[in-house]
Parts: C-alpha cells; sequence; structure tokens
C-alpha cells in the first residue's frame, strides 16, 4: 500500500477523510437530483457572460441598438420617399410606372387578338386557296382533252360588230 494512503488511515486524520468523503457525496447526490437546474444555471451564466462563440449580453444589446440605429435611418429614408408630402416621391411614381405598364398590358392584349383574327382569317384564306386548288386539279384533265380536241380544228371567229348609237 502506498504512503500517502497509510498517512490517511491514520485515526486522527480518518475523521477528516471521511468528514470530506461525506460533503463530496452530498454535493455530488444534489447536483445528480438537481442535474437539470445546474445545466440551466450554467446555461444562464455563460449567455451572460459570453464566450468565444457567443458574445454575451452586453455586447450583443450594443450591437443590436447599432443595428437598430441603422434601421431607424433607412425607415426615415423610406418614410420620406412614400409620404405624399411632395412631388418626387416613390409612391406617384410608383402609380404612373403602373398606370403605363396598364396602358401596354391592354395593348398588347389588343395586339394578340388582332394577332390571332389575322391568324384565323390567314388559316381560312388558305383552306379556300386549298379547295381552289383540288378543283383546278380535278378540271385540269377535262380542259387538256377539250385543247387536244378542238385545238387542232379551224377557228371561225367573228368580231362582234359594234354599230354607232343612233339618236
Amino acid at each position: 500500500m502506498p504512503q500517502w494512503l497509510v498517512d490517511l488511515m491514520e485515526p486522527e486524520r480518518l475523521v477528516t477523510v471521511a468528514l470530506i468523503f461525506f460533503v463530496l457525496y452530498l454535493f455530488g447526490k444534489t447536483v445528480g437530483k438537481n442535474w437539470k437546474f445546474v445545466s440551466n444555471f450554467v446555461r444562464l451564466v455563460n449567455t451572460l457572460v459570453g464566450d468565444d462563440k457567443n458574445p454575451g449580453i452586453g455586447v450583443r444589446m450594443e450591437q443590436q441598438s447599432k443595428k437598430l440605429d441603422k434601421q431607424a435611418e433607412v425607415l426615415e429614408r423610406v418614410r420620406a420617399q412614400v409620404e405624399n408630402d411632395h412631388d418626387t416621391n416613390f409612391r406617384d411614381d410608383n402609380d404612373k410606372l403602373q398606370a403605363a405598364v396598364e396602358d401596354l398590358t391592354s395593348e398588347f392584349k389588343a395586339h394578340v387578338a388582332i394577332s390571332k383574327a389575322k391568324d384565323k382569317e390567314g388559316d381560312e384564306n388558305a383552306y379556300r386557296v386549298a379547295v381552289l386548288a383540288d378543283k383546278v386539279n380535278k378540271i385540269q384533265p377535262i380542259v387538256e382533252k377539250l385543247g387536244a380536241t378542238w385545238g387542232d380544228k379551224p377557228r371561225n371567229i367573228q368580231s362582234p360588230r359594234v354599230h354607232p348609237p343612233t339618236e
């Protein structure tokens, strides 16, 4: 047995060592029962004090107040543009742009309608031409036969006489 352990077992020191172990046992038992409270308390202290990754409450409050001041400046600039107290505000410009977009949209819709009508008219004309081409293709052999039959015969065509008008 090591000498330091033998020294602890001496009767005059044994009571002190037992008392220290008993206090440590009670402390461990208390911490074990209240572990959730202890961990929450440690988390609270870490939040207040801060560490390398997360700054403490004081530092975060300073950062938030700086951000709030910057946001207040931006909000003031936006408010100045949105209010209707002068001629060059954002709302009037937006209304003008919206009216222009609505006009362009209606013109575009009209052009689309005209284009669709022209497409429909073009499709109808193409159909009519196809029907006429089909009729011509049917009549063409008949005309060619007539031309072959009557083409060799002499023609006796007399021009109509035009009589002067009588009064």
